[in-house]
């Protein structure tokens, strides 16, 4: 079935209503053959073999006829030249099949005996009637055939010479009426199905239509917008040793305006999508240490810078859920903690329950009041002491997590006192039955990066925007490093075969071209270099498909934009794992 852009034109219901009238035609027929063997054994004693014959040819090429036309527009283009063709054909077929059945009864009438006449005259009847079911949906081929069948019938018992053949004649017709006004009630209620039918399908496409166009919009924008603010963020950070005093302020609240948009900009391209329902979830087993362990490290930093504690406790349970969608519920969680902790601690730990395992999240924060419990997964609800415009005020995260939530079927509450604090807890299936939390060990937690001495490191930058280039490498000189920029795979190994080492860590777009991208540059480097260099990608678009071969690679992949603070933690992190594997620099 196509949907009508706006109004459903009368050719198309005629259409349709010509590809239900053919719907099941087989059945029909089958049904039709056992109703006139009925009436062939009924009149057995009264009719003669070349009756019975002729009667049953005809019968059966009545059928043959309609099975054959269904056919033809069945596997015809369907368009309304041909529904009018197979209308006219089946009309005739009508006519012609009306005639056939009341042959018999009104050829062998004299025959029939008082009880056969009333025999006669119910099975013509009920033929007739079945005939609103079959062919309601073409109303001239229930006139036809019904009137066919009936009328010849009346008009023998009106001629009769017995007065209860003329109350029988004009019981006949006022059934033909019935069968009229029946069929086109039921028509009327067809044609009417068929059209809400049309326009729930014109609806569902322009729904998504603009759903595919939302969609193209935004990751348009993913990439257009992430690209300015990730070069406008490290041309920030590269301007903070040439002003003091007030422009050190100055810059302070430029740089706290990106983190905003920045941060505001992630949560309306994972609402969009999360509405959208692109993103796909790939449910697996997994070890949560890992989960856990990586959103300590992510937001160690920030709970430090603020003065607060963030303790995570580790767990060697084994989940079943998507562990990316996972951490993106739980990274909003404690990201929502730890922002609105101004003392005191977070804490980041599990509890079995039965044959789940219940993820808590505690805060010392400022409580959500008994009235706000209810809203406070909703978009755009805040918290009541947020200031309007700051960083936490947009109230996105707890309605993106609770959508991840009900996308990978796990269970989100809250329970809140005021001036106390809050708890947040993600109720995900286990793996296995066995749980031991180590309270007092680090042992599979992964260890936060520590302030190395990043100096005299050698960083290659691979980006195709001029600005990234100049803002990633001034930022870079001014942690002490030494820096290759390019724009190209050709440019960085052109520029790699100037010098006598291996670059320490790549850093690299992913969208680099047309005919180009971070994982070709990456693998062309590391055959030039000959080894496997720390690389890490960084892009505006992460697709699930980039997420896919980029941990088949073990690369990571960090979305645009890319701070002072959060490049500077990029940089310790792979270097102190440099260091560790014993490579000299």
């Amino acid at each position: 079935m196509k949907a009508a852009p706006n109004t459903v034109s009368p050719e198309l219901v005629s259409i349709e209503e010509t590809r239900l009238f053919a719907a099941d035609m087989g059945t029909k027929v089958l049904a039709s053959m056992l109703g006139a063997l009925c009436v062939m054994i009924g009149t057995w004693p009264y009719t003669s073999v070349p009756l019975r014959i002729g009667w049953a040819v005809a019968i059966a090429a009545v059928y043959s006829g309609a099975w054959m036309s269904a056919a033809a527009f069945s596997r015809s283009s369907q368009t309304y030249a041909e529904s009018l063709r197979a209308r006219r054909r089946n009309t005739w077929l009508a006519v012609v099949g009306g005639f056939a059945w009341c042959a018999l009864p009104v050829i062998a009438w004299p025959q029939f005996d008082a009880y056969m006449h009333l025999t006669a005259v119910l099975a013509m009847t009920l033929v007739a009637l079945s005939s609103v079911a079959f062919a309601f949906a073409m109303l001239p081929v229930l006139y036809w055939f019904s009137g066919c069948i009936l009328v010849p019938l009346a008009i023998v018992l009106f001629l009769s010479n017995d007065q209860n053949g003329r109350v029988e004649a004009f019981g006949l017709m006022i059934v033909w009426a019935m069968i009229i006004i029946g069929g086109r009630q039921i028509n009327r209620l067809s044609r009417r199905g068929i059209t809400l039918a049309f326009e729930k399908e014109a609806l569902v496409e322009q729904l998504q239509a603009s759903h595919r166009a939302r969609t193209r919009f935004f990751a348009a924008a993913n990439h257009d917008l992430r690209q300015p603010i990730h070069a406008l963020g490290l041309m920030v950070g590269a301007l903070r040793e040439h002003v003091e005093g007030v422009g050190q302020v100055a810059l302070a609240r430029v740089q706290t305006s990106i983190e905003t948009m920045s941060q505001f900009l992630d949560a309306l391209l994972e609402e969009s999508q999360l509405e959208s329902g692109v993103v796909a979830q790939h449910v697996r087993v997994f070890p949560l240490q890992r989960v856990l362990a990586k959103i300590q490290a992510d937001f160690e930093v920030e709970s430090r810078a603020k003065g607060i504690g963030l303790r995570t406790f580790p767990t060697r349970a084994e989940v079943m859920s998507d562990p990316v969608l996972l951490e993106r519920i739980l990274r909003n969680l404690v990201g929502n903690a730890v922002r609105y902790t101004k003392k005191g601690r977070v804490v980041l730990g599990c509890r079995r329950q039965g044959n789940s395992l219940r993820i808590e999240i505690w805060d010392q924060g400022p409580g959500i009041p008994a009235a706000q419990l209810s809203r406070i997964f909703e978009e755009f609800v805040r918290g009541s002491d947020v200031e309007s415009g700051s960083i936490e005020g947009w109230g996105l995260g707890l309605s993106i997590a609770r959508r991840y939530a009900h996308l990978l079927g796990h269970e989100l509450n809250v329970r809140s006192q005021v001036g106390e604090g809050s708890v947040f807890t993600v109720t995900v299936p286990l793996a296995k039955p066995v749980i031991a939390p180590q309270a007092d060990k680090r042992d599979d937690a992964e260890e936060a990066p520590h302030e190395s001495n990043v100096a005299g490191s050698f960083v290659l930058v691979v980006d195709d925007d001029d600005n990234t280039r100049i803002g990633m490498s001034s930022l870079l000189k001014r942690m002490g490093c030494h820096v290759l920029t390019a724009g190209s795979g050709n440019e960085a190994i052109s520029g790699l075969r100037e010098h006598l080492r291996s670059p320490d860590l790549i850093i690299t777009d992913f969208n680099l071209g047309p005919a180009e991208t971070g994982l070709d540059v990456l693998r062309n480097v590391w055959t030039q270099v000959g080894e496997r260099v720390p690389s890490v990608i960084v892009t505006g678009s992460q697709t699930s498909a980039l997420r896919t071969i980029a941990a088949a690679e073990r690369i990571p992949v960090i979305l645009k934009p890319v701070g002072e603070r959060r490049l500077r933690e990029l940089l310790v992190r792979e270097i102190q794992r440099d260091e560790e594997s014993g490579k000299p620099r």
